[in-house]
């Protein structure tokens, strides 16, 4: 509470000035009392999901944030309280109503049950899974290209001819169509639709969850790119079925994690 109270002091506020808070806690239980020892109205307190998605750890307050801004309005104030390595308090006021794209709630409703809880012990990397083939251990992935690549790896950035307007993936110095040379505008892909253009199933190669589903895909907009698919069912794919990215991580090898995209069935409920 020491925090929340010099923020507070800070701006001369009282706890009945906040529409919502937001902060987080171990469980339920402790959740209640903090609520209680920050002198706030359970009424002003965002619901913490812990029966919906559990601890999360450091994204605990951010997504209950993403939950609280789905209803906030100009002039509301939100308070914002984590701890971990330190605490930290802000203090949030709407200039206007937001209306986002995508809500917790969609999200949560969206989930997918694991029906075989070996597999989740084996994603938590909790029990060992053996595959039965052997390969290679995975290479350290290189800091340096990974900053070096972060427009087309971690932003999903690809580009646009100046000349002709062909999108294209990966970032490209000659235009695939009118063979342009370093004409193109920077091209986001990660926040667009897609829709499987083919698709294959590898069943011999070790995975989290098999079969591994190598996909080609057709942005709207323009743009083709072969990725990954996951979160998928195996019966359920067909050609033509729609797609959006999702950012994941791949590997961790020597204390280096490497993120890129994959494409997953459209599930998620847009808010408005």
């Amino acid at each position: 509470p020491l925090p929340v109270s010099a923020l507070l002091k800070r701006h001369k506020l009282a706890p009945k000035d906040f529409v919502r808070a937001v902060f987080c806690a171990p469980d339920a239980r402790r959740h209640r009392e903090m609520a209680g020892k920050l002198g706030l109205d359970l009424a002003q307190v965002q619901e913490p999901m812990f029966g919906q998605v559990g601890d999360t750890g450091a994204a605990f307050s951010l997504i209950l944030l993403a939950a609280a801004l789905e209803n906030m309005k100009a002039g509301d104030k939100l308070l914002l309280a984590s701890y971990g390595s330190g605490a930290d308090a802000f203090l949030l006021e709407g200039v206007k109503e937001l209306k986002p794209w995508r809500a917790v709630k969609s999200y949560v409703e969206s989930k997918k049950v694991i029906k075989d809880y070996k597999k989740y012990l084996g994603w938590r990397e909790l029990v060992d899974m053996v595959t039965g083939r052997r390969r290679p251990e995975t290479p350290t992935p290189s800091a340096s290209a990974i900053w070096r690549e972060r427009d087309k790896n971690i932003r999903l950035h690809g580009v646009k001819c100046r000349q002709c307007g062909t999108v294209q993936y990966p970032p490209q110095r000659v235009c695939v169509k009118c063979h342009a040379r370093d004409d193109f505008e920077s091209y986001r892909f990660s926040d667009r639709r897609a829709k499987l253009f083919t698709y294959t199933l590898d069943c011999a190669s070790p995975t989290p969850e098999p079969p591994v589903g190598l996909a080609v895909i057709d942005f709207e907009g323009g743009g083709r790119m072969w990725v990954y698919l996951t979160d998928k069912d195996e019966d359920e794919i067909e050609i033509g079925m729609p797609l959006e990215m999702s950012f994941r991580k791949l590997f961790t090898a020597e204390g280096v994690h490497n993120y890129y995209w994959k494409a997953v069935p459209v599930r998620v409920r847009e808010s408005g």
